[in-house]
């Protein structure tokens, strides 16, 4: 069946409509997307030196720290030089410090 063609013409037409009414409407939900991002996000100079101090982490690791075992207890000490000064001990000295500081 062969269209005439105005009927091909009416086609094209009636397609063009529907794909503009379709990229219209995606535009439409696209740019109320935008809107409601921008209402929920901030810029970074926009923010408050508070704001901005709020935003990082500090990565801790196992490493970081002296370990020192005292009654069966693991105590973690983060200062080096502390850490160092208490390594320089002997084991039975460092034990009185721990257990006098911590009442173990």
């Amino acid at each position: 069946m062969e269209l005439s063609s105005s009927e091909m013409k009416t086609i094209q037409h009636q397609y063009d409509a529907l794909a503009k009414k379709v990229l219209k409407g995606e535009a439409r939900s696209y740019y109320r997307e935008l809107s409601k991002r921008a209402a929920l996000e901030v810029n970074f100079s926009e923010m408050s030196e508070a704001d901005l101090l709020q935003l990082y982490t500090l990565d801790e690791y196992e490493s970081d720290y002296y370990r020192f075992e005292v009654s069966g207890y693991d105590v973690l000490v983060k200062n080096e030089l502390l850490g160092e000064a208490l390594q320089a001990l002997p084991e039975k000295k460092r034990d009185i410090i721990f257990c006098h500081t911590f009442w173990i």
